[in-house]
């Protein structure tokens, strides 16, 4: 695949990356979510220049910022980032993250995220050849039975009962 970058482009791949210089050759305990920010914004610039377009519920900027949480959260559920994690990912307080999802979707966004992350532990479970424990580690879970405990109630079942 090739994809065509401006002069713009190329100049703020070259900024972040004297940007990230110093960071890498000195981590902190923040290193890795600069990572993540830096990898949400390649992300971005790429699918931008690809031209995805990606649909929207409604207008708005709330909404926007809303899917762009929405879209990394699924792409990185295995790391069971908290919302604080996502905030700053995402380069905004916890505090308001929250009024952004409750603006846009009237729920909060550990309620949204738990209900995105059973989806995908309920869709996980449906090949035959998965596990319980294995969708505990793979989801963040400390172990098989602490999935079963979120998984009954968030489905009124346990997940083996699903199977």
């Amino acid at each position: 695949m090739c994809v065509s970058l401006a002069e713009g482009d190329l100049s703020w791949l070259r900024q972040q990356y004297h940007d990230f210089a110093d960071e890498w050759r000195k981590p902190s305990e923040v290193t890795h979510l600069k990572v993540q920010r830096l990898l949400i914004g390649l992300e971005l610039l790429l699918l931008d220049r690809l031209g995805f377009q990606p649909k929207l519920l409604s207008t708005g900027r709330d909404q926007q910022r809303v899917e762009r949480v929405l879209y990394w959260y699924r792409q990185n559920l295995h790391l069971n980032p908290t919302v604080a994690d996502i905030a700053r990912v995402m380069g905004v307080s916890s505090v308001h993250l929250r009024r952004l999802f409750i603006n846009v979707s009237n729920a909060s966004p550990k309620n949204v995220l738990q209900d995105i992350r059973m989806r995908c532990i309920h869709d996980y479970l449906q090949n035959p050849e998965s596990t319980v424990e294995g969708a505990a580690a793979e989801f963040g879970y400390a172990d098989a039975s602490s999935l079963t405990r979120a998984y009954r109630q968030c489905f009124g079942h346990s997940p083996r009962k699903q199977r």
